[in-house]
This record gives C-alpha cells, structure tokens and sequence, in this order.
C-alpha cells in the first residue's frame, strides 16, 4: 500500500538524515524484498526469538472487573516461559555530524516541493518535574514560531503553501527540531530564505511577553479541557498514553495530575525560558537541509550550493524584531437587538426542545452527559451552490473557503487567531451543492464567543484581496504539479466516468481557477447568508435549554430574516445507464487500484436505506475473507454505500482496493463471483447475524456519542423525516431478514449497470 512518490523521497532522505546508523540501511518494518522472499520458517523464529514475557507489556483499559481482567491476564500469560538463554536486545544509536549534512531529492511524481532544517538530538527521557517543564517550554515554543511562520500564507504572494516547526521523535534514540515549508518548485528558495529568516529573528530577539501570554493561555484551557473530561476519555486515547510509557519510559501521571503540575509549573516559565530552549536546538551543529520535489522541474530545485549561498546571505541580513499586532479585544462593537421565541415544540421521547424564534429561525437542542463540557452545533438551510449558475460556479463553491481565509468582521484571520488564542471554540461557515451551513463548537465558558462569531458570519462576512491573492495562489501552487500523482489522476478518471463529464463535477483546474472572482464570491455568500429564517441550528451537549436561550434569543434571534424559504435545483449529472470498463496506465510502482461502483436510482426510505447498507456490509466481509484472508491479494478492500434522498433518489456502492498489477484479474474474477453470488442467492444466516451484531453494536455505542445525535438530526432535517427516527434503528436493523437482502442485492447489484475503472503502470501498457 505504501509504494509511491513519498516511500521513495523517504528511502533517498533517511540515509542522509540517520547517517552512519542501522536506521539509514533500514527501517525496523523491513525491507520489501524480504517480505517478497521469505519462507515459513523465517516468521517463526523470529516469532520464538524476540516475542517473550520481558519483553512484551499487556495493556487493559475498559469498563471491566479489574481484579478478574488482572487474573485472567496472569492465567493467561504465566504459562509463557523465556527460553533459556534468550539474545539481548540490542539498541541502534544515530552517531552525531558535526556538520551540515544536504539531502536533496526528487520524483517523477511528486506533487509539490518541500524544504526542512532539521537538528538532530539525543531523545529525551522524562523522569523529573524539571524534564515535564522542559517539554511544556518545548510545546509553546513550536507552536508559538509555527504561528509566525503560519503568517506568511496570508500574505498576497506567500512564500510557500504552508510551513510550521516541530520536535518529535524520529527513530527510538533519536528527536529532531525541525523547521519545513511546502510549496511549489519555484517556491524552493523564497522558502528557505523565509525559514531562516524567522530562525534568525527568534534568535536575536526571541519571542515577545504577549506571544508568551495567549499561548500559556492555550495551553492551560485545553488541559482544562481534558481535565473535566477526564471521566470521559476514550479508552483507546489511555491506551496510547501507556503504551507510550512502556516503550518510552513517558510518565503518566494522570489528566488531575498533569493539570494540578502545569498550573504550578506555568506562572515559573518565562520568554527568556523559551528562548533559551530554542537557541539550544539551533546551536545544534548536527543538522540536515532536506530539499524535494517533482523530477521533471528539477531545474528549480537548487543544488547544495545555492542553498550554502542563500544560507550566507541570510547571515549577513539585518533583521529587525517581530511586531505582535494584537486588534481589539470584543468581536463585537454594537449587541445585535435579539428576538423572542415565538414557539416550543417538545419530543420527549429524544429528549429535544425544539424552538421558532420571531425571525423564522428553526432551533432544535439535545442536552446530553455524553461530555462534561463539549457543545457542538450545526446550521443548515437548502440551496447551496445548487442555485449558482454555471459561469459563476468556481467562485460559488470556493466562497465559503474564501470568507473563513479572510476573517470575519473588522478582524483579518490572524487577528482573529490571536484574539481566539486561549478560548475553545470554532465556528466555520460551509457551501456544498444542495445546502449551505455552519458548524462549530465551543465549551461552556466561550458560548457567548460562540453566537458571537455565528452571528458575525452572517452579518459581517468578509472577503479581502489581500486573503483572496494569498488563497489563489496557495491553491494554484497546490494544482501545478497535481496530474504527476497516478492515484489523482486516476481518482478523477473514476470521477469523470461516473458524472459522464459534467462540467458542474470537473475537478478545479489551474485553468477553471482563474474564473475565481473575489466580488462574485462574496456576492453568492452573502446571497446564501442573507435570510436565516430558512435555516435550521441543531445544538448538542452539555447544556440546558436555559443556559442557551439568551443566547440564542439575542444572536440568533438577531439574525437577518426575509421569509423567502427557498430550495435547492437539480442540476445534478445523468448516470450512466451501460457498463464501463476502462483501465488508466499510469504510475512507475507495481501497483495496481480496482474501482468498481454499482449506481442506479433508489426507492429511498429508512428502512431501504438500512437494506441497503446490509447489502454492503454482507459484501464487505466476504471481500476481505475471499481476497485479504485466502488469497492475500489485498491489504484492506473497502465497501462503501451512499443512498441520496435529493436532490434525486439514487445509490452507489463502491468496492475499491491496491493489489499487484499480476492479480488484477484473478481478485477481479472473485469480486464478481461474491457478487454474483449474493445477487443470485443471497447471503446465509450467519453473515446477517454477523451484520445486525455489528450493526447493533455500533448503534448502541453511537447512541452515547454528541457527533452521533448531531448528524442523526441533521440527517431528519435535510431527508424530511421525523426527529424521532433515530429510536426505529434498532428495530430497522433487528427487522432485517435473509429475503430483505436478497431482494436488495438484486436491486443494488445490477450486472447491467455499474463502472469498473484499473489503474495499472505504466510499464505494464
């Protein structure tokens, strides 16, 4: 799965950067001949070599009897003796340069360049409340010069697409500092520059008291916010947070604990603290330039010598200190006047409020005790750029991303970052084809910030010419070198086959960019955005109805209002109504990609819907037992359904996996026999029961989840059903019999009917 342009870059770039160790003549998952090669009895003596009791860990975390999980384990294990003389472990170290190494690289297919300087360091080791401290300046630190790096993408002509700092371990001995930009080809050079520039500036003048300060700010409100969640964290997140001390000796100290200790530790951490942690890692003589990009312009990749070149020209630059330009503090100048609720409808049986304010404004609010403070929301309101015509379609699609790249109101984005430093909230306004909305979420101590930024971006959207030539220019740099990538060039082959080359489906081009409009943009999103009595919120959470009424009365309540209820248009594409086989040759790998997609239209309902998605999933395991269990041709074959109410009632159900070029017909030749099969005959009781247990399950569990509740909702809003549905699912599922498939299967599985598309490479043409 992972051949390609990146595991090629890598495989040029880790002998560079892990010179001199075991690392750079291999990685510890192997090599790919080896796995091509090897015998059966290889696996297992490496299995009898090095998988024994000392050196291995059991990690149990769940809701489960400790002392009987604790004795089960011990049972269980205790058995397992170490062989009698067992080798040692051994530990590769990375040697240190005391150089500047360069790595440069390139590929056919890469899609864009990138530029990193990189300092390599012994791997730290928590042990004291001094080292945790060290890793908390560390943290400010990255994030803090990641954000003036990020400033750069807002500027008219950034010098790259995007670029940040960061500390991680790269190898188990081994940590880097880093600094990397990415961008296009002939960003290669303004990115270098731009990246030592803003080093350089760090180290003769460091960070400012007022940088310090919203980060601090940050840092503590999300560790807040883990602390009051900490009796509902996620069970897999503390099983990574022990996995993690077992094979890196990190403490774990416990949510309560680390809060209590990073309160203490924050008030003692200062700017000269910062800067002299970051000045350490750049003193760091042991450091790599890595350069990579697309083979085919390595004109403007530069040699090791321009990049020696432009490293001395930044040396002898003068550089003045970084200015925090901080704006107001309140988003809001003047209160909007507010409404009243004009209804209430209840539904007990969900546990929802529903509520019309004056304006027409539709609310509907589940509290839930899924999270001790977590409220999410979604708007949604019909049209979308559904009502966009097609000459103004580039620029009705990409509105929305061009009002968040701007701000909102007086503030640009990065003041708005600034100002939102150290508060929990989000709210990001959205334009697809049939709807138009908002989503967001905030805690409770930011609601007000909340309403506010929801209010702003109906009221005061903006779209500046500054945020508008950085985006064109991000995105075109992203576009340039795009047709290089086999599996992009694919993908919108499948696509382009599906929508029959409707023009409303095309992927953007760097061509179709240039019809991006800054004034027709803000027209259409202001259009979408200028009535909300159409609009719909859904609010879940840890709230009361009562605590968000003020709220809710006065911002959304204030919200613009004309009552013109509009609707979508169809002007979705015609299905294809034969069968498509076509393959695409392209790429160096010996990989290969199926796609095969049944669509036609759809008698839609929920309990079809719920057929339906049995069809796939029956179709799901067989797939993977047939061509990953007992042929090994495929690492994970994916089913995936959709069933569309609007604007025209149809399906798909896409099968797609990587195989070997060599197997494409044999794995082929299975998938349609399990196709076949289950159109023909059906399936047997035990993959339906296997299903509705699967099913079942993940319905109970997403019943005590807030996303769960806030999609279910919004799913009876844009499908016209009752709120109420989400209590008939596990009867729907429960009701499923081996005829409901069968008859579905034969429906959905139309042999007359459906798109096969094959990547192959090149060489195989």
């Amino acid at each position: 799965r992972g051949l390609g342009a990146s595991q090629r870059i890598r495989d040029k770039i880790l002998p560079i950067l892990l010179k001199d160790s075991r690392y750079a003549q291999r990685l510890p998952i192997g090599k790919i001949e080896v796995l091509e090669s090897f015998t059966p009895d290889v696996p297992k003596k490496f299995y009898h070599k090095w998988y024994r009791p000392e050196l291995m860990g059991v990690i149990a975390v769940g809701d489960f009897d400790a002392k009987q999980i604790e004795s089960m384990i011990k049972e269980n294990f205790t058995p397992i003796q170490d062989p009698p003389h067992p080798p040692k472990r051994k530990y590769y170290d990375v040697p240190a340069q005391d150089t500047t190494l360069f790595a440069i690289a390139t590929d056919p297919e890469a899609t864009t360049a990138q530029v990193s300087v990189e300092f390599k360091m012994k791997a730290d080791t928590q042990k004291t409340v001094g080292d945790y401290r060290d890793m908390v300046i560390e943290n400010l630190a990255t994030q803090m010069l990641s954000a003036r790096l990020s400033e750069y993408t807002q500027k008219k002509n950034p010098p790259f697409i995007d670029a940040g700092a960061y500390k991680f371990r790269v190898v188990l001995p081994t940590e880097i500092f880093g600094l990397s930009a990415v961008g296009g080809p002939e960003q290669i050079i303004p990115a270098f520059k731009t990246l030592l520039i803003e080093a350089k500036r760090v180290q003769q003048y460091g960070f400012t008291p007022t940088e310090l300060a919203r980060y601090k700010q940050g840092y503590l409100r999300n560790l807040e916010k883990l602390y009051a969640e900490q009796n509902k964290t996620r069970s897999s997140n503390l099983v990574s947070e022990l996995q993690r001390n077992f094979l890196y000796v990190e403490p774990v100290p416990g949510i309560a604990q680390e809060y209590k200790l990073v309160k203490a530790l924050m008030p003692t951490i200062t700017v000269k603290d910062i800067n002299k942690a970051v000045q350490s890692w750049m003193d760091i003589k042991d450091r790599v330039i890595e350069v990579t990009g697309p083979e085919k312009l390595r004109k403007n990749v530069p040699s090791q010598d321009t990049l020696l070149a432009v490293m001395n020209e930044v040396k002898s630059m003068k550089i003045t200190p970084y200015v925090d330009k901080v704006g107001a503090e309140n988003l809001l100048a003047t209160p909007p006047q507010g409404g009243k609720i004009a209804k209430e409808i209840k539904h007990p049986e969900i546990g929802v409020t529903e509520w019309i304010l004056s304006n027409g404004v539709r609310v509907i609010l589940k509290p839930t005790t899924f999270k001790n403070d977590e409220i999410s929301f979604r708007a949604v309101s019909p049209g979308g750029y559904s009502l966009a015509d097609d000459k103004i379609l580039v620029s009705a699609k990409m509105a929305a991303d061009l009002e968040r790249e701007s701000g909102v109101g007086p503030f640009s984005r990065l003041q708005l970052e600034k100002l939102l430093t150290g508060k929990i909230v989000r709210v990001n306004p959205y334009i697809k084809e049939i709807t138009e909305g908002l989503r967001g979420a905030s805690v409770k101590k930011d609601l007000e910030t909340m309403f506010q930024l929801i209010y702003l971006h109906f009221t005061q959207p903006r779209f500046d010419s500054t945020a508008f030539l950085a985006y064109k220019s991000k995105v075109a740099r992203y576009l340039q070198n795009l047709s290089r990538s086999p599996e992009f060039v694919y993908s919108d082959s499948v696509r382009a086959a599906l929508t029959q080359h409707n023009p409303r489906y095309k992927t953007l081009t760097a061509e179709m960019l240039n019809q991006l409009n800054l004034k027709t943009a803000e027209k259409f999103y202001k259009d979408r955005f200028a009535d909300a009595s159409d609009f719909t919120f859904i609010f879940v959470g840890s709230f009361t109805p009562d605590t968000l009424k003020p709220f809710i009365e006065k911002y959304l309540g204030g919200l613009p209002s004309s009552g013109r209820h509009e609707k979508w248009r169809d002007v979705t594409y015609d299905l294809p109504q034969t069968v498509i086989d076509r393959s695409l040759h392209k790429g160096m790998e010996p990989k290969s990609i199926q796609t095969v997609i049944f669509f036609g239209p759809f008698e839609w309902s929920l309990p079809n819907v719920i057929k339906g998605h049995f069809v796939t999933e029956v179709l799901n395991i067989k797939l993977r037992e047939h061509l990953r269990e007992d042929k090994s041709g495929t690492y994970a074959p994916s089913v995936r359904d959709q069933f569309a109410h609007y604007p025209r009632q149809r399906y798909q159900i896409q099968i797609r996996y990587t195989c070997s070029p060599e197997r494409v017909d044999e794995l082929n030749d299975i998938l349609f026999k399990d196709v076949d099969s289950l159109r023909n005959f059906g399936t047997t009781q035990k993959y339906l029961d296997k299903v509705k247990k699967m099913d079942l399950h993940e319905y109970k569990d997403s019943m005590k989840e807030n996303p769960y509740w806030l999609s279910r909702l919004q799913f009876a809003i844009t499908n016209d059903i009752p709120l109420e549905h989400i209590l008939q699912i596990d009867d729907l599922i429960q009701s499923v019999t081996l005829k409901d498939v069968h008859t579905m299967a034969q429906k959905l599985l139309n042999p007359h009917r459906y798109l096969r598309y094959v990547l192959l490479p090149e060489k195989s043409q």
